[in-house]
């Protein structure tokens, strides 16, 4: 996909040599991206999680994990876990709307597919969630996360396949 002349999208698979870099993609997406739906606490309690390195490594290894590159630079990142939760999408806060988040959320879509599932679950922030209801998605329920003391919303949300 053609973002300008000069810019094509990749997408590969993750590598452990990328986790710092997507570990800052995520800290940097929530802190700007997110801010206008949640507050400060909130956004800080969110940002924390890029601090546990083993979770993420474990994610790398374990989920069908994609990185999307521009001019070889980690611009986006997004994961399937099992075959039919999609756990992460995240998109670099310099690179909004280049056809990232579509690029990598199409390719989720399609592993999804290509491993026999039905629906896709995912559980979304306030910010992400507008983008999943245009990919056909529907609200299950709102849910009230407590980390730390702090409510976090976010929403679990579907999308079946139907076949011909």
């Amino acid at each position: 996909m053609q973002t300008s002349k000069k810019e094509t999208i990749q997408l590969r698979t993750a590598k452990l040599e990328d986790l710092a870099a997507i570990q800052q993609l995520f800290v940097d997406a929530v802190r700007t991206i997110c801010k206008k739906d949640y507050s400060t606490e909130q956004i800080d309690i969110w940002a924390a999680a890029a601090e546990n390195s083993s979770r993420w490594k474990y994610k790398i290894e374990t989920q069908y994990f994609l990185v999307a590159e521009i001019a070889d630079e980690i611009v986006g990142f997004a994961s399937l876990e099992k075959g039919n939760y999609f756990d992460l999408l995240y998109v670099h806060k310099d690179h909004l709307q280049k056809g990232i988040a579509n690029s990598l959320y199409q390719a989720i879509e399609n592993a999804s597919k290509e491993q026999g599932s039905a629906t896709l679950t995912a559980d979304v922030s306030i910010t992400a969630r507008p983008l999943l209801e245009r990919k056909g998605y529907q609200l299950i329920q709102e849910n009230k996360n407590t980390i730390h003391g702090v409510e976090i919303i976010n929403f679990k949300m579907t999308k079946t396949f139907y076949s011909l």
